[in-house]
């Protein structure tokens, strides 16, 4: 298995230009270079690196305190989601027994990544490769061509 900390430092000190709301309680963070979604499409909305939250339990704290999070509205996370932009990710941590995972960004900002299921995921999208993170398991693929 490769190791995880390769895919960390390649989106470790990255500046997230772009935070999103996809499907529920989905979040996608873009950064590095700019790309289209599509072939064909002007506005770039994708990111070189991608940090998905897709279908674990997350929350966003400034200075210890819960701005934002899978409890809350979907109108609440949209209104929120724009204070990450701009922001650096300054370290990602896991917990050792893998139950939880921290993203450090600037400004005091922490998302706390849990598991309450063991399919709960999230995943680091980078020009070469896909890291995909559970609780029980680390999966490292080539990454599919856009």
């Amino acid at each position: 298995m490769k190791d995880i900390s390769n895919i960390f430092n390649q989106v470790e000190n990255q500046v997230c230009w772009r935070s999103w709301r996809g499907a529920g309680y989905t979040i996608f963070l873009e950064m590095g270079k700019k790309f289209p979604n599509r072939p064909k499409e002007k506005e770039l909305k994708k990111g070189e690196y991608t940090i998905g939250l897709t279908s674990c339990p997350w929350h966003v704290f400034q200075n210890d305190v819960l701005l934002f999070g899978t409890d809350s509205s979907y109108a609440q996370i949209d209104e929120a989601l724009p204070i990450l932009q701009g922001k650096t990710i300054e370290a990602i941590l896991l917990n050792k027994d893998n139950a939880t995972a921290q993203l450090k960004l600037t400004d005091s900002i922490l998302i706390k990544i849990g598991y309450q299921d063991p399919r709960d995921e999230w995943c680091i999208l980078t020009p070469q490769e896909e890291a995909v993170i559970t609780k029980e398991k680390l999966e490292i693929s080539p990454a599919e061509d856009q």
